[in-house]
């Protein structure tokens, strides 16, 4: 195996490496920058604690419904 020579990237292939990788870091950091303020602005409004508890005498009240129970 030691008679395989390396062959050696060119200084320009090596800087579209580089520049591959860094441009797939900051994609990955933006995208999880994203989600973590796409779960903030979940939890601040649409979590179960901004929820309104809503039974069926209240919902046919604002809808001005006849209700069926007695």
């Amino acid at each position: 195996m030691s008679g395989i020579p390396i062959q050696s990237l060119s200084p320009a292939r090596q800087r579209g490496a580089v520049y591959r990788r860094r441009l797939q870091r900051d994609l990955l950091w933006l995208l999880a920058l994203k989600f973590a303020a796409l779960g903030v602005l979940w939890l601040l409004f649409f979590s179960a604690v901004h929820q309104p508890a809503v039974d069926a005498s209240a919902a046919s009240r604002q809808l001005a419904v006849a209700g069926s129970t007695p």
